[in-house]
């Protein structure tokens, strides 16, 4: 009978480990870079873009966000009045500065709905410029004009 050897399994070395934990930290890093990352950055630029063709058309516009509720809007105010703009930038609302009331907005919140305001912001509701109230798991919508309910959810 013939005598079957069996082989000695070969030993590499902590130098093999090493380098495939470094292509392995490399790979996914990579992938990071190209699906995390990437779509933030573009985020950014379409953002900084929009902005600056606002602030082209309202060269003194200050404290420009964006809101989105039922569609992409962007808000902001000059020392005379308050803007909005739709997703393509252009003009879609505005209303004299001095109409701005945080502090009444505040007191409906709390007396008709009983919403403790932790924020407030402009936004754009569905069809008219809104105070966007977020309390303690509640976000409330009212009517920038009017101060009546557009929308309410608990979250």
């Amino acid at each position: 009978m013939s005598e079957i050897k069996k082989k000695k399994p070969k030993y590499y070395g902590p130098w093999l480990s090493f380098a495939l934990a470094c292509t392995l930290v490399c790979l996914i890093a990579l992938l990071w870079s190209l699906f995390i990352s990437g779509p933030a950055r573009l985020h950014e630029e379409q953002l900084q873009a929009a902005y600056a063709k606002i602030q082209k058309q309202v060269p003194d516009i200050k404290g420009l966000e964006q809101n989105i509720f039922e569609y992409v809007t962007y808000s902001g105010y000059t020392t005379e009045n308050v803007y909005w703009f739709n997703q393509k930038c252009e003009e879609i609302a505005v209303r004299d500065l001095s109409t701005l009331d945080y502090a009444k907005v505040r007191q409906v919140a709390k007396e008709e709905y009983g919403i403790d305001a932790e924020t407030i912001n402009l936004t754009f509701g569905y069809s008219a410029p809104c105070y966007e109230v977020r309390g303690k798991n509640t976000l409330l919508l009212l009517n920038y004009d009017t101060l009546e309910n557009v929308y309410e959810r608990k979250e």
